[in-house]
């Protein structure tokens, strides 16, 4: 185990490749600024991991010569360093990097790189960035054209200019997140079509369209949201219904009269009172406490269980 900034600089400069990346790794952990110089010389290390671990390791710092170094890792020939780089500049939060970032993607190759930069472009914001970001629109992969809705979804926020023309189409995109995405921001927006198609999704028989679906129900301030999501709560896919639960707790107590009514409904099946339980565990409240410890005297015992489980968890969570 590296221990002391002494054994890890000398660590940095060792043979083994193996020794730098877990001493680079180590550095920008614990935040030794000892080690920039070593970190920045490593960025031409010949071992592709090394260069991966450097790059990440720069994030916990900062400074002009850092920066100066992180621009020239962009044409770097491994991906992941660039992505990593892309992400680290972004950091700085610095509007002057616009230009440069938009440079590089024009000219980048790589998906992954390309989703990044474009993520990166609409976090520093501006109306500036939403020509670039709409060419982006459509692009042949699916996560730049995700990454692109969210980064106009962001700038849009901040300005006056109406984009919804330009992220209707691809509301009929067939990647589950570009749709998730365009629906997402176009609900913000007011576009009525939004709401449409979010409704088609959760009854979709892809299960990849549900649970993106779910997540977006969760993150929209839509008054029926905790009904399309309890409907759901009987999905027989796990990734769905992990997006359900996790959208549901997202919008708090409030969802508890709908979802004590599940829980009393005869016609409920267990597999749905069991997610119900466990929503109310990840919810924790006193209130949720009032619904679950009746299920101890529930006919089902795989649900008696559960609830007890779930009961002692949040006393648990209470005594800490």
């Amino acid at each position: 185990m590296l221990s002391s900034v002494e054994d890890i600089l000398k660590k940095l400069e060792s043979h083994d490749w193996v020794e730098r990346f877990i001493a680079a790794k180590t550095a920008g952990e614990q935040k030794i600024k000892e080690a920039v110089p070593l970190l920045l010389e490593l960025l031409d290390d010949d071992n592709v991991q090394v260069r991966i671990s450097v790059v990440i390791a720069l994030k916990s710092f900062s400074g002009k010569k850092i920066l100066e170094h992180l621009i020239r890792a962009l044409a770097d020939s491994s991906e992941w360093v660039r992505v990593h780089a892309v992400e680290t500049i972004g950091l700085y939060k610095d509007r002057k990097h616009i230009e440069l970032l938009s440079q590089f993607l024009e000219n980048e190759e790589s998906d992954k790189v390309r989703a990044t930069l474009i993520k990166v472009l609409g976090e520093l914001g501006g109306a500036k960035v939403l020509p670039i970001i709409t060419l982006y629109l459509k692009d042949s992969n699916a996560r730049v054209r995700a990454n692109a809705v969210e980064a106009i979804e962001r700038i849009s926020g901040s300005t006056t200019i109406d984009m919804r023309e330009h992220i209707i189409p691809l509301l009929d995109d067939e990647n589950n997140r570009v749709k998730a995405n365009s629906v997402k921001a176009l609900f913000k927006m007011g576009e009525n079509k939004a709401l449409e198609v979010l409704k088609n999704m959760i009854n979709s028989k892809d299960d990849w369209m549900r649970a993106s679906a779910a997540y977006v129900f969760g993150v929209i301030e839509y008054e029926r949201s905790a009904d399309f999501l309890i409907d759901t709560l009987d999905d027989g896919c796990w990734f769905v219904i992990k997006n359900v639960v996790k959208s549901l707790v997202r919008k708090g107590e409030s969802v508890l009269p709908r979802l004590e009514k599940k829980l009393k409904d005869p016609l409920a099946s267990v597999n749905l009172k069991m997610n119900v339980v466990s929503v109310l565990g990840e919810l924790a409240t006193p209130g949720c406490l009032k619904l679950l410890i009746p299920l101890l005297n529930d006919e089902s015992g795989d649900l008696r269980q559960y609830a007890e489980s779930v009961i002692d968890k949040i006393q648990e969570k209470k005594e800490r």
